[in-house]
């Protein structure tokens, strides 16, 4: 049996580095927006709950301040950074100190545990950016487990990381499990369901799908998109999860119980 954890980025919409400040800003908008997060993050939870897809969300803490409260029952609630950092400084040239690292990771815990009234397990770094320090601090700040690494580039991390996978498409080129060209057209839902099936196959224990909760109703290449836009992509998200729960061999699950072994 393969698992499929459906995972959901709630950032700020089309979260991009700037240059000199650690923490980020919405591209095409001179300061940080979440409108299309708030859609976005309404439509998909209620496709989710519609097909009773349990879904792991991982909050940015300063997206979750602006969000109305809504029931996430049957859901997983995880930890996606304070205000979208580039912990590394790969993106920004200003990399976080070590104690940087561990005082906004303290506060974004702390935050979201107070804001869902819930623990969490959970933690994916914005950018998936990491190193062996960062992977520590998530540790030593009490995270179960780590989702920012893909598939292949790191053994025997400091604690249990649910890997992000990577496939060969039909054309030979490289193809994540984030939906990112999915919302932008320039994927289809066929390819990720062959992606799958193709894990399915090899006998994967697991397999993780990704999206942002903003790229359903902005698009990163043209800013905030039509209605029309818009619909369409919460229809190929739900086509999507409709072909794979299709699937035999696959199980859908939340990320905690497939990164700390419960299923």
């Amino acid at each position: 049996m393969t698992h499929l954890v459906f995972t959901v980025d709630v950032d700020r919409d089309a979260a991009w580095p700037v240059e000199g400040n650690g923490t980020a800003g919405t591209r095409h908008k001179p300061a940080p927006s979440f409108d299309a997060t708030r859609k976005g993050f309404f439509s998909l939870l209620e496709t989710v709950n519609a097909l009773d897809v349990p879904t792991t969300f991982f909050f940015e803490a300063a997206t979750a301040l602006e969000l109305e409260p809504v029931s996430l029952k049957g859901h997983e609630i995880a930890c996606h950074g304070l205000d979208h950092e580039d912990f590394t400084g790969k993106h920004t040239d200003k990399p976080f100190t070590r104690v940087e690292r561990r005082t906004t990771l303290q506060n974004a815990l702390t935050l979201l545990e107070n804001r869902f009234n819930t623990d969490i397990d959970g933690f994916r770094a914005p950018y998936l950016g990491w190193d062996l320090d960062l992977l520590m601090a998530i540790a030593e700040t009490g995270f179960s487990y780590d989702s920012s690494i893909v598939q292949g580039h790191l053994k025997n991390p400091p604690l249990p990381e649910l890997y992000l996978p990577e496939w060969k498409d039909a054309l030979g080129h490289k193809m994540s499990g984030y939906l990112w060209p999915l919302m932008e057209n320039k994927r289809s839902v066929q390819e990720y369901v062959d992606a799958v099936t193709k894990s399915i196959a090899q006998n994967e224990p697991y397999v993780v799908l990704s999206t942002h909760s903003w790229h359903t109703h902005c698009s990163v290449e043209r800013g905030d998109l039509l209605l029309a836009e818009a619909n369409q992509n919460i229809q190929n998200v739900r086509q999507l999860l409709e072909a794979l729960k299709a699937l035999p061999g696959l199980k859908f699950a939340k990320a905690m119980d497939v990164a700390l072994q419960k299923v």
